[in-house]
C-alpha cells in the first residue's frame, strides 16, 4: 500500500482517492482500452491495480463520465478486484476495494458482504481502517449488523492511536451524526485513552479558534 496515514486521514475527509503516481485520466484511459497488467503477478502489482481503480473510480473525471463509461469502468474494477479477491482470499485491501465498488454499482449485499471479510482479514491495520470508516459512515443506513459491528472496531482502532485519533477527532466536529456514535464508543473506552481523545478534540478546536 502507497499512501500514508496522513493522506488517508484526508480521504476520510473529503472523498476523493489520491494514489501517488496514479493520474485519473491515465487510468480511466488504461481501463477502457484494457492496457491495465494481468493479475496475481505480485502482490504490490494487485495493489497497483486496484490503486489505479480506486483512482479513476472516484475521482472528479471518474465521477463525470458518460453513465455508460462509467457503468463499464465500474465493471471492470469490480471484476479485478473480485479476480483478486479469489486468489488471494486474506487480501483485506482487495475486500475494501469490492466493498467499494459494490456500494458504486448499487449493490449493498455485496458491499456488506466484501466489507466483512475486510474486517475479518485486516482488523488491525489502521491505514485500511481509515478507508473503511468512510465508506460505513457514507451507508451507515445499508449497514447490516455484521458491518456495523466491524465499523465499530474499526472506530474503536483509530480513535485509540494518535494520528487516527486526529482524524476521527475532525469528524466528531464536522458531523453530528457521527459524534454521537464516537461518543458512544469513547465513552466505554478506558479513561486514559478517552482523556487523550478530548486532548486532541481541544487541540483542533483550540488551534482552529472555536474553542
Amino acid at each position: 500500500m502507497f499512501f500514508g496515514l496522513a493522506a488517508l486521514s484526508v480521504w476520510l475527509l473529503a472523498g476523493e482517492w489520491r494514489a501517488a503516481g496514479f493520474s485519473a485520466k491515465a487510468d480511466i484511459s488504461m481501463l477502457n482500452h484494457g492496457e491495465l497488467p494481468s493479475l496475481a503477478l505480485s502482490t504490490s502489482s494487485d495493489t497497483a491495480l486496484l490503486d489505479g481503480c480506486l483512482t479513476a473510480v472516484s475521482s472528479v473525471e471518474g465521477r463525470l463520465l458518460p453513465w455508460a463509461r462509467r457503468g463499464n469502468l465500474l465493471a471492470q474494477c469490480l471484476q479485478i478486484s473480485k479476480a483478486i479477491t479469489a486468489s488471494s482470499r486474506y487480501d483485506a485491501y482487495g475486500w475494501f476495494a469490492q466493498a467499494y465498488f459494490a456500494r458504486e454499482t448499487g449493490d449493498f449485499d455485496g458491499m456488506n458482504a466484501a466489507l466483512e471479510r475486510s474486517y475479518q482479514t485486516g482488523p488491525n491495520e489502521q491505514w485500511l481502517a481509515a478507508l473503511r470508516v468512510r465508506l460505513a459512515e457514507q451507508n451507515f443506513g445499508y449497514l447490516d449488523g455484521s458491518a456495523k459491528l466491524g465499523h465499530g472496531a474499526d472506530l474503536a482502532l483509530m480513535v485509540q492511536s494518535p494520528s487516527g485519533g486526529e482524524a476521527i477527532a475532525l469528524r466528531y466536529i464536522r458531523d453530528a451524526d457521527f459524534r454521537e456514535r464516537i461518543k458512544t464508543l469513547v465513552e466505554v473506552l478506558p479513561e486514559r485513552q478517552q482523556q487523550a481523545f478530548i486532548s486532541t478534540l481541544r487541540g483542533i478546536t483550540r488551534n482552529s479558534g472555536n474553542g
